[in-house]
């Protein structure tokens, strides 16, 4: 069973991976920098702040910390559960360094010449649990269909760059964002606890 899994994930793998054209290859790789999606985050966080403070300045310092919070703690538990826990511990090597796979997958020519690899081992991605965990936050935060949709997409899209590029498995990706996805849901429940707590108006009692 485990052995037709790998084979099926690196079957995947090969499929997305040779879809390979230059042009793909340079748009992936600005997808796959975090940098890029600073506004992105900048209008997540405003459309949270918009909607979470109903126009009372008061309640933007409240709101805005219990985000710092909320989304510090998901990459945190993201990162470490991925970086500093599991890629350790399974020690599956990332497609770009796998032997059996040199001179098979396309991989990434930096400008400086270099092939872009990642790190050794790569079960499960940090792109994947750090964008999947995001996303459950915004959703869970502003339950609504166009934000599902949204981040969803974006999520999916950031983390498929990964496979593009051969430096994940599909498994990879899959298992990230089921962990990240998981920290993001207990993340906006924990919000919720600083919205009732620090900034949300009493009902008035009838």
């Amino acid at each position: 069973m485990l052995e037709t899994l790998k084979r099926i994930d690196t079957e995947l793998l090969l499929f997305f991976n040779g879809l390979s054209h230059p042009f793909l290859d340079d748009f992936f790789w600005v997808v796959t920098q975090s940098l890029t999606w600073i506004p992105f985050y900048a209008a997540i966080v405003y459309v949270i702040m918009k909607k979470e403070t109903d126009g009372f300045k008061h309640k933007n310092l409240h709101v805005f910390g219990a985000i710092a919070v909320c989304v510090g703690l998901v990459v945190l538990f993201a990162d470490q559960s991925a970086s500093g826990f599991a890629k350790p511990f399974f020690e599956r090597f990332r497609p770009s360094h796998q032997p059996a796979l040199e001179g098979v997958i396309q991989l990434y020519m930096k400008s400086d010449g270099s092939e872009y690899r990642g790190g050794t081992y790569g079960f499960f991605s940090s792109h994947a649990a750090n964008s999947f965990g995001i996303a459950a936050f915004v959703i869970a935060v502003l339950r609504s269909k166009s934000a599902w949709w949204v981040m969803s997409v974006w999520a999916v899209f950031f983390s498929y760059s990964r496979i593009h590029l051969g430096v994940h498995y599909p498994g990879d990706i899959l298992a990230g964002a089921i962990v990240g996805s998981i920290y993001g849901a207990t993340s906006g429940y924990l919000f919720g606890i600083l919205r009732n707590t620090y900034w949300s108006e009493p009902t008035p009692r009838s």
